[in-house]
């Protein structure tokens, strides 16, 4: 690519994917012309990448990053903008000393624009407040407040720093800093011109506004909170804390709007979301907390991000251990995952989120499905108490696994209904099966003078699963009438 080129590709508004690579091949280029514009760079990154496609160039801005590093000397011109990219990186791949030490190098630096040492100062102060290192916070606010005596500080650089020095003060209840910082703030905001930037850093506020209601003890805006995510989900904004400061809030809401709307909020915040261990740590709230009826789809992303979050944290060396642990860690959550959520804790069958992923397959024609239904559980429940219900049931179901689990899936789908899942199996070979399973139960008392006694009814494939488990279900219910006349 030539300059000319290049300048009509940086001109552009908008880029597509072919155009931003095609830049991306200009700033690989080692040639002096190219590093003259370093500066150019770190706009690209800036407006270009970080805004919409970061998560797809994180690693391709990395790599552009240290190879000037290795090829220019530490006093060539605009290196701070190479400096800031590495310590957005490092922050992002959560290598928060690597991040640190890059911002602190930033403001080591003279004679560079005020905005990137505010910039710098947010890092840093950010990634002392996520360590809980609050000792260490001064430092760099009376930093802050001193450079803003001497330097003038663009109005949403200040209002950033602002906003994160507020949550600091917010989590050490220290209110009269809190209000201090907040109110220049709001102060800012109300009266700066509109910009594109400063309508992120309203969003920004208002995310921190009900952060600060839970560290204050207020009860929280829940309009509020629904605007920002309608927000979220419109321009999509990326911010690499949204978890962090929204987690608490979600979890003061538990019981007072319903599962499915948190749900989708926490979903809309994980696609907001920069940090993948933010993320994480949202699915954990989904999965622990939340307990979604159906997360095979959400199983899914977990593991994906799962596996992008430790190939990421690979490549940053100091976090490496740390990294090894966190990893660790998520992969033996997501081993027990669908255990827990696809299971039945009385039974130890398969629950209806197990069945329910079930739902398009396609019977084959020696595949067969098996509904039972206990008899006269409402009875036993009633003249024996809940207690012997259950087990009751517990009886069952460990006869119901003797007898199918090497060859199919048990799955209890309602409070005294079961269905059995078989492949490979003839329906003379199931059907002997059930009249020798009818024998058994009769045998087995786990309520004195009370036997186990089910109804049951078999259909063969080819068949959608879903008729399959209608038309066994209706014979189950032939089977039972039957068994009822005889009762008399």
């Amino acid at each position: 690519m030539n300059l000319k080129t290049f300048n009509e590709l940086n001109s552009k508004k908008e880029l597509n994917s072919e155009e931003i690579n095609e830049l991306f091949k200009f700033y690989e280029n080692d040639s002096l012309t190219v590093k003259a514009h370093i500066e150019d760079f770190y706009y690209f990154y800036l407006y270009r990448i970080i805004a919409k496609h970061k998560e797809f160039y994180l690693d391709d801005l990395h790599s552009i990053c240290q190879k000037y590093f290795h090829s220019l000397p530490d006093d060539y011109p605009n290196l701070y903008c190479l400096y800031f990219m590495e310590s957005d990186f490092y922050f992002v791949r959560d290598s928060l000393g690597q991040s640190l030490h890059f911002a602190n190098k930033i403001l080591d630096l003279k004679n560079i624009p005020t905005r990137f040492k505010i910039s710098a100062l947010t890092y840093a102060l950010t990634i002392l407040y996520k360590s809980a290192l609050y000792d260490e916070l001064h430092i760099y606010i009376d930093y802050y407040y001193e450079l803003i005596k001497k330097e003038e500080v663009d109005n949403e650089s200040n209002i950033a720093i602002l906003l994160t020095i507020a949550d600091i003060y917010a989590v050490l209840k220290n209110k009269e800093k809190f209000d201090k910082a907040i109110n220049q703030a709001d102060d800012i905001i109300n009266s700066s011109e509109e910009t594109e930037i400063l309508d992120l850093l309203r969003v920004y506020r208002e995310t921190h506004e009900l952060n600060y209601q839970i560290q204050f003890g207020q009860k929280v805006d829940v309009e509020l909170l629904r605007k920002l995510i309608n927000n979220m989900k419109k321009n999509r904004y990326f911010v690499d804390e949204n978890s962090t400061i929204l987690l608490p809030v979600l979890r003061s809401l538990i019981n007072e709007i319903s599962k499915e709307e948190l749900l989708d909020i926490s979903l809309t915040i994980i696609q907001n979301e920069e940090s993948a261990t933010n993320r994480l740590d949202m699915y954990s709230f989904i999965f622990d907390e939340l307990k979604p009826d159906n997360v095979n789809h959400l199983v899914n992303k977990f593991n994906e991000e799962l596996k992008g979050y430790y190939l990421g944290a690979k490549m940053t060396r100091k976090s490496e251990i740390y990294s090894e642990i966190e990893a660790h860690k998520f992969t033996l959550s997501y081993r027990n995952l669908v255990h827990i959520y696809d299971r039945d804790t009385l039974s130890g069958c398969f629950n209806r989120v197990f069945l329910n992923t079930l739902q398009d397959d396609i019977l084959n024609e020696n595949d067969a499905i098996i509904y039972l239904d206990l008899d006269d559980l409402k009875y036993i429940n009633d003249s024996y108490g809940h207690n012997n219900g259950d087990l009751y049931i517990k009886t069952f179901a460990e006869l119901l696994l003797s007898t199918f689990n090497k060859i199919g899936k048990c799955i209890r789908c309602g409070g005294d209904e079961f269905i059995v899942y078989v492949k490979n199996r003839n329906i003379d070979e199931l059907n002997q099966m059930m009249e020798n399973m009818v024998k058994k139960g009769l045998k087995l008392t786990p309520i004195p003078d009370v036997s186990i006694s089910f109804s049951y009814g078999i259909q063969s494939g080819p068949l959608p699963m879903v008729s399959a488990i209608n038309y066994a279900d209706k014979k189950m219910y032939q089977y039972k009438n039957n068994k009822n006349k005889f009762k008399i």
